[in-house]
C-alpha cells in the first residue's frame, strides 16, 4: 500500500512540475515572440535547428532503425508522434508498471501511447525528448 501511495505521489508531483514548466514556457514564448520548440521540418538530414533566444539549437533526427537499437530496460528509446524520447530513467516510475513500458522500447509506440494515456502522460514527454523521427 505504501508503494502505491509513493507512486501516486510521484506521478502527481511530476504532473504538477511539468504543468508549471509548461506555463512558464508559454509565458516566455508569448513575451519573446519566439518558440522554444524545435522546428518541425520534413527534411531527412541528421539535424534540424531551432532558435532559443539568440542561440541556434541543433536537434538530431533519428531513423526507426536507430531507435530499434535502444530496446531494453537499460537503454530504452521510443518514437511517439514523430519525436524520439529516451525514457530509460522513467521505467521504474511508470504507473502502469515496468512491463507495460518495456513493450514499447525500440519501437514507434505512438498508437499504444495514444490509446492508453491521459494528457498528464503527454505533458511528461518533453523532459525525455532527444530528437525527431526522420521519415
Amino acid at each position: 500500500m505504501t508503494k502505491k501511495i509513493v507512486s501516486v505521489s510521484l506521478f502527481i508531483f511530476w504532473t504538477i512540475l511539468v504543468f508549471l514548466v509548461a506555463v512558464g514556457f508559454l509565458s516566455f514564448s508569448k513575451k519573446s515572440g519566439q518558440s522554444l520548440l524545435p522546428s518541425q521540418s520534413k527534411n531527412t538530414t541528421s539535424t534540424s535547428s531551432a532558435v532559443v533566444g539568440n542561440t541556434s539549437v541543433l536537434t538530431k533526427n533519428y531513423s526507426l532503425s536507430e531507435v530499434a537499437q535502444h530496446n531494453n530496460q537499460n537503454d530504452c528509446w521510443m518514437a511517439i508522434g514523430g519525436k524520439v524520447y529516451d525514457i530509460t530513467s522513467f521505467i521504474g516510475s511508470h504507473p502502469g508498471g515496468e512491463r507495460a513500458i518495456l513493450s514499447g522500447c525500440g519501437k514507434d509506440a505512438t498508437n499504444a501511447f495514444d490509446s492508453r494515456h491521459s494528457q498528464a502522460a503527454f505533458d511528461l514527454l518533453p523532459q525525455f525528448f532527444i530528437g525527431n523521427l526522420s521519415q
